[in-house]
């Protein structure tokens, strides 16, 4: 018998804590993708009560699995510098951006770091859609795994 012909032994105590230490880690990775997107509902709903718009004129693009842009603009006589992901009308497709192109800009006054590069209502939305999708195909797969566990533990017990 070679090397992978031969059985895995593991202990019973093992297979017991695999599927749940499964279940966990996806439940925090799951957590910790929707704790994020909180942050950014949380930046556009500032946005929309308390934003400004400007323009501001695109210094660099980088196209990619998520895009973003990077944009020069002013406020107070002050030069702010931004790279943001959160991009959408009036201003054209990523796709159709060139560098040196003006495009509208909401800020905080407060905070010029926290910028939109897109019609905050309308990018809000978006991103509540996105978030509403994860949080419910996270419900979906802990559901669907604690299912499968009591499945597995139900088979467990029956063997004599």
């Amino acid at each position: 018998m070679t090397w992978f012909q031969q059985p895995i032994r593991v202990s019973a105590l093992r297979t017991r804590l695999i599927g749940p230490a499964a279940i966990a880690l996806w439940m925090l990775l799951s957590l910790a993708v929707v704790a994020h997107a909180e942050g950014d509902l949380r930046a556009l709903r500032r946005l929309v009560e308390h934003g400004r718009t400007t323009t501001g004129v695109v210094r660099s693009i980088w196209r990619g699995r998520s895009s973003s842009v990077t944009v020069e603009f002013a406020v107070d006589d002050q030069t702010h510098t931004v790279a943001s992901g959160r991009f959408g009308p009036p201003n054209p497709p990523i796709q159709q951006l060139r560098v040196g192109q003006p495009v509208a800009v909401w800020y905080l006054p407060d905070d010029p770091g926290v910028v939109a590069l897109g019609d905050p209502p309308q990018l809000l939305r978006r991103t509540g859609r996105v978030v509403s999708f994860i949080v419910g195909l996270l419900l979906v797969s802990i559901l669907g795994s604690a299912w499968i566990l009591t499945r597995l533990q139900r088979g467990r017990a029956a063997r004599p």
